[in-house]
Order: C-alpha cells, then sequence, then structure tokens
C-alpha cells in the first residue's frame, strides 16, 4: 500500500502551498486552499493521514483520487487545476509552480495527476503534515 505524503510548506489568504511526495519520493507540488475552520468547500482538511482510492471522475474524465473519511467532510478529491479558483477544498498538484492571472498557480496538473496515479495502487493511505 503506498502512502502519499502533502507537506504544506505556506499558506496565504487565497492557497496553500506544499510538496507531495510518494512513498517518500518527492514527486510534485500541491496546491489547497487556506485553512478556513475545515468549512465545506472553502477550507483545506485538517492535517492527519486519511484513506485514498483511485475512481473514474465524471466531472474531469479520467481517473482522480479521493479521500476517504474525512472528519466532517464528503467529495475531497485530489485533481487536475491551477489556482485557488479551481478547487473547492481540494488538492491540486502540479508539476511546477508558476503564475496565472496574477495567482500562484501550479503548472502541467494533468501531467501531475496521471504520475500520482501511475505510481500509487489503487487504494492506499495520504498523510497531510504542516510545516508552518
Amino acid at each position: 500500500m503506498n502512502t502519499i505524503t502533502i507537506t504544506r510548506l505556506f499558506s496565504t489568504p487565497h492557497q496553500t502551498i506544499g510538496t507531495l511526495s510518494i512513498d517518500e519520493n518527492p514527486i510534485c507540488w500541491s496546491l489547497e486552499p487556506p485553512w478556513k475552520m475545515n468549512k465545506k468547500a472553502e477550507s483545506c482538511i485538517l492535517p492527519g493521514v486519511y484513506f485514498y482510492k483511485h475512481y473514474d471522475s465524471p466531472r474531469f474524465a479520467r481517473k482522480c483520487i479521493q479521500l476517504l473519511d474525512v472528519h466532517k467532510r464528503e467529495y475531497v478529491s485530489m485533481h487536475p487545476g491551477n489556482t485557488h479558483k479551481d478547487t473547492k477544498a481540494c488538492i491540486l498538484p502540479g508539476m511546477s509552480i508558476g503564475t496565472l492571472n496574477n495567482a500562484t498557480s501550479v503548472m502541467q496538473s494533468s501531467k501531475a495527476i496521471d504520475l500520482i496515479i501511475s505510481k500509487t495502487n489503487s487504494i492506499g493511505k495520504i498523510k497531510i503534515i504542516e510545516r508552518f
């Protein structure tokens, strides 16, 4: 069983930026909303350990990753996107950090999701930690 680790490095009023590793091997960057008291569709989730599963997303027409048993939340996933406007409390992976429309962004997000899916089992653990 694989472990995906998201290490949150810093947060601004619009987003939280971190790194994403699989079994301790760095893979890409991550972008999430900032902490807003665990408010549905607006806040990143609490740091901790969760289970995940791959699933076929009708919205994105591709495989994505769903986090399971998130405290007081539903439908938290890891999916393609670039800026804080693309996430409703989900995790966006990206191969690099950049700027789009004057916003800090993750770039090549679809490529990052494909890489994560290819390097993980269909079920596993995801660990979220903060370093700020």
